[in-house]
This record gives C-alpha cells, structure tokens and sequence, in this order.
C-alpha cells in the first residue's frame, strides 16, 4: 500500500492542480519473502490517478516464485489483487528466490534473483512515556535489534497491535427483538453472543527504518516504531503490540529510503522531481514499461508486549471510549411513530441497557443505547486471541 502515492507526483507545476498532472498506469508489487515457514502474501494493484483515492487491484494473474534448486511456489488470487502461495514454505539460507508475475492481459514480469543476505533478532521491546516534538503526552513503542555475523545490518520494522474493547453499556443479558410489527409486538430474549469484551487489531503503514552503518557493533538499540497519544481510545484497556524485525539487503534499504523521502506529507507538494524510484523488477514483455515495487527476500524476527494503561499513565484520566453514548427510551408498548422508530433503531444494531419500573415493579419502558456502546463487536470480534494475555 506504500508504493501507490508515489507515481502520481509527476510534473512540477508553478501552482498545484491535480487534474494536470500527467498520469501513467503502473503495476505496483508488493512481494516479500520471509524465512518464517507460512503461506506467503503477494499484492499487485496498478496506479490510479491522483484525484482518486482508491486502490485498482490487478486481478487475474498467474503468479509463481522459482529457487535456484528449480522448485516452484505458486500462489492463488484468495480476493482481488490478494495473491497467496498454494502451500506453506519458508526462505532458506544459500537459496536464490525469483518472482514471475503474468497479467490476465498477457504482459509478464520477472524480479532479480534474490537471497537472504543477513539474520537477526529483536532482542527487546519497550514501552516508555514521553512527550513528543509536537508536545504529545504518549507512549512510545521502542525496538532493540541486532544482526548475526559480519555487519553492517540493515533492519526494517512492522508492528501488529491488538487491544480489547470493551462497552461501556453492554451489561443487560437480553436482547430486544420485535416478534410482530402488525400488531407491535416485543420480546427479550437472552443474548447469543458475548458483546461486552471484543479485540481490535490494526497493523503498521509507515517505513520503519533503522541500520548498523557507521555504528559501531552490530546491533541498534531503542529504534523508535510507534507512538500513541494517551488520550487515543486503543489504550483504554489491554493492549498489546508484535513488533517484526526484517533484516534486509542495503539494496532494498535504499529503495524503502527513497519511498520514505517521497511519502513524507512535508514533501508531497515540494518543488522537487522525485521521478520514477526504480525497484528490482521489470518487464519481460516490454523493456520499456515501468514496474514500481521490489521483490525482498529477509529473515525476521519478532517479539511482543502487553501492557495497561495505568502501567505508562497512573496519573492521568482514562481516554473516552471510541464514541459518544447516546441513549433512547421506549415504552414497554410502543405504537405509531415510536414503533417505527424503535424498529429502525434496533435494525442499525441498538442494544438493550434496562427495562425500567414504575409503580409496583411494573416495567413501563426500555432503554437502548448506540450500537458500539451496547455491543463491542461493532468495534472489533468477541474472539479471544490465541496470544492473549491478562
């Protein structure tokens, strides 16, 4: 997803116009190697133009990786321009890789052959509280890798952060149902699911580079990799965070640096040329059609931590939940105007928070809230993670 801004910023214009700039459909690859023994990912696109934010898989492909022992690695379309490997394998040391792309149009791509050049290890992360540049109170997220054998090394880090949701209001065990709408009918009956403790997770989409070059031993110590306002909802609760550690060719490292000097907002609309960042594949149908994307085979290693809120922030408030409550009564009959609107209310996923009594414990309304208020899996899943830790 990094590589699809940066073709869109051709021609240097006196004044800003995106309808002018010239625009030229590109296949975009985001193909890596790992040596974790899995099921491996591919993603081809093409460049859209600038005025147009969205992302134009490349459907219909075949696409394969060879290694030098003539072993073949195919991979399948599983959604739109998401390709990956039929069976599981893993990058070896001393093997070259090659990756071969044919579009369902006929035009046929090859990468250089690529190895793992370097291995590694994150050897700690961390979690420290500090203020940034901007003077945000947060959490920094902060990495500490080395490499094995003969430097320099070259790292490049991911993160993967999970963190519960739970709903403030999800505390009622019934569920509001309408059984009849002619004549209004309603009826609790007991909920199916839980809907008061959910997980989200989102994933890293920034470049994330740090190396040994002209440091000396052969490992980099605090690399920062994420940063989160304290006042941001994902710390509420539990959080946790996978950060991976690729160690990299300097080839691919000076191509992910030119993507990161491109991509920074602050250069977006400087009156500088960035031109064509060339990566390690081409076309073997056509020398002269452009390919933007690099073919990385890197070994990887990864650690992960959990914390609380409280572990980084004891003196200060808890952030708001994700969203503003909002809360509407019933009564326990509703007819007419209250009847629709309740059926609408209750179809965008309202929960039921009480029924509340009158005169004698008699119910005489039902009180519902917003659907992310009422039922945390409107936020994330009820599916407890395999590497959840209380």
């Amino acid at each position: 997803m990094l590589f699809i801004a940066f073709l869109n910023l051709y021609g240097c214009v006196e004044e800003f116009q995106a309808e002018s700039i010239a625009f030229e459909s590109i296949l975009v690859v985001e193909a890596m190697l790992t040596d974790e023994f899995k099921k491996h990912e591919i993603i081809l696109s093409t460049t859209t133009p600038i005025e147009n934010d969205s992302i134009a898989p490349e459907r219909g492909a075949s696409v394969s990786i060879t290694d030098s022992n003539q072993r073949q690695y195919l991979f399948e379309e599983i959604e739109d321009g998401k390709y990956v490997s039929i069976e599981e394998f893993n990058a070896e040391d001393g093997v070259d890789y090659q990756l071969d792309i044919t579009t369902a149009d006929g035009r046929s791509y090859q990468s250089n052959e690529k190895r793992i050049t370097a291995t590694g290890q994150v050897d700690e992360v961390t979690a420290r509280r500090v203020v940034n540049e901007n003077g945000t109170d947060g959490v920094e997220i902060l990495a500490t890798g080395s490499g094995n054998g003969e430097g320099p090394f070259f790292f490049r880090y991911e993160f993967e952060e999970t963190y519960q949701v739970i709903a403030p209001f999800a505390t009622s065990r019934i569920d509001l149902v309408i059984v009849s709408e002619n004549p209004p009918v309603l009826e609790t009956v007991p909920k199916m699911q839980e809907e008061r403790v959910c997980y989200s997770s989102g994933v890293s989409n920034s470049i994330i580079l740090s190396s040994t070059n002209n440091l000396i031993g052969d490992g980099v110590t605090n690399t920062p990799v994420h940063f989160i306002p304290n006042d941001n909802p994902i710390l509420r609760f539990r959080y946790s965070i996978l950060v991976k550690q690729f160690v990299q060719s300097r080839e691919i490292q000076a191509f992910y640096e030119t993507l990161s000097t491109i991509s920074d907002l602050d250069n977006l609309f400087a009156q500088i040329q960035p031109g064509f960042v060339e990566g390690n594949i081409s076309s073997t149908s056509d020398p002269n059609q452009k390919v933007l994307g690099f073919f990385e085979v890197a070994s990887v290693s990864s650690k992960r931590i959990f914390f609380n809120y409280r572990d980084i922030f004891p003196d200060v408030d808890f952030p708001r939940y994700f969203e503003d409550c909002v809360f509407r009564e019933f009564p326990i009959m509703p007819v007419g105007e209250e009847f629709e609107e309740l059926k609408v209310l209750l179809g965008l996923g309202y929960r039921l928070v009480a029924i509340n009594e009158g005169f004698f414990n008699n119910a005489v309304s039902y009180e519902i809230v917003s659907p992310a208020c009422g039922n945390c899996n409107n936020l994330g899943t009820n599916v407890v993670p395999d590497f959840w830790e209380e």
